[in-house]
């Protein structure tokens, strides 16, 4: 059996949006009036939040030494 594959619908946008549900379903149950990140943006704010924790450790160690 072959399987046929529809490619006018865009998938991966689908699949960024229930992602980033999976990964925040708390978040939206206990605030179900907001909305939702998708995947790749909460990704990316996890990702700058990191960076600027690492940029403020970095100018700390030089500041104290």
């Amino acid at each position: 059996m072959k399987i046929e594959y529809n490619f006018d619908k865009n998938l991966f946008k689908t699949l960024n949006l229930a992602m980033g549900i999976a990964v925040r379903k708390n978040y939206i149950k206990k605030h179900p009036e907001k909305k939702f990140r998708s995947f790749i943006k909460h990704c990316l704010y996890m990702l700058m939040q990191i960076i600027v924790i690492a940029l403020l450790l970095f100018i700390a160690y030089f500041v104290t030494y």
